[in-house]
């Protein structure tokens, strides 16, 4: 038969200093992000460039599949269309990787 811990130890407050001194820092404010220190401002970066992104890459693909109906334009709407389409994954994959560093 295994034992199980006791749940009262009777340490009371040298118990409760160990739990905070793990979450606390030394100087006794919560730790900052590890990452990203104003993670604040970079979520609504990322938001809005996500935004940007979906936005460029469905009018691009909505391009591209109107570029048919475009009499004598057709190639230059469709080339239009896949860069606007390129963009929409150029934007989250090159230009983010920077900012959030």
């Amino acid at each position: 038969m295994s034992r199980r811990p006791s749940t009262t130890t009777g340490g009371g407050a040298s118990d409760r200093r160990a739990v905070d001194e793990s979450v606390h820092t030394p100087t006794g404010r919560a730790p900052r992000h590890p990452i990203r220190p104003s993670a604040g401002r970079i979520v609504d970066v990322n938001l809005i460039a996500f935004l940007i992104s979906i936005v460029a890459f469905i009018a691009g693909i909505w391009i591209m599949g109107n570029a048919f109906y475009v009499e004598g334009f057709e190639v230059a709407v469709f080339i239009g269309g896949l860069t606007l389409t390129s963009l929409g994954f150029a934007v989250p994959i090159h230009v983010l990787k920077r900012i959030d560093g």
